[in-house]
């Protein structure tokens, strides 16, 4: 017996269990707080959602996309909905920013570094979808504008009239050196 009190007096249990318990005793807190905030930016991303795809089907986003010509490839995408597809873009990103949030809780780490990037990315993503709508706008205004002009002009009379242009004729011509016929061959 005196070998086991020795063993016990030697060997001090007291300090890894306290250590212990104040590992657990101050992450579950940490760990509350990361879940409330989620939880708090989903019901927000749920709720701008829905704003968003309202106001968005209030100003007729859908077919004011349709029109600028960028409804086809969403479509073919899988999504129906230009205005449902931008609010779950906003949805997500607003997600992503509750995720970073909620993870700085237990202090800087990599992950909350990589969302800093991505996040850093989104107003690069808004800026290249808003030029995207702006060109497809600009070439439905230009198709509809030269439509009527070359409705009843052939391709030869077409190609003739563009090859007198100055930059028509270096680009007709660039075109027709660089493709041979199978019978001049």
């Amino acid at each position: 017996m005196a070998s086991v009190s020795f063993i016990a007096q030697a060997f001090d249990w007291r300090g890894p269990l306290e250590s212990s318990w104040e590992s657990v005793a101050t992450f579950v807190p940490k760990f509350i707080g990361f879940l409330l905030i989620l939880l708090i930016g989903r019901i927000i991303a749920g709720v701008v959602r829905k704003l968003v795809s309202k106001a968005l089907a209030a100003i007729r986003f859908d077919a004011a996309m349709d029109r600028a010509g960028i409804g086809g490839p969403l479509e073919r995408a899988g999504f129906d909905d230009s205005a449902r597809f931008v609010a779950l873009l906003i949805y997500y990103a607003i997600l992503l920013l509750a995720l970073q949030l909620a993870l700085g809780v237990f202090g800087p780490n990599p992950v909350q570094d990589a969302l800093s990037g991505i996040l850093a990315y989104i107003p690069k993503l808004i800026v290249g979808i808003a030029i995207i709508i702006l060109t497809g706008f600009i070439a439905n205004v230009v198709r509809q504008l030269l439509a009527p002009m070359f409705a009843n002009m052939t391709a030869g009379d077409l190609l003739g009239r563009w090859s007198s242009l100055p930059s028509g004729s270096s680009a007709v011509s660039r075109h027709w050196i660089n493709c041979r016929s199978p019978r001049a061959s």
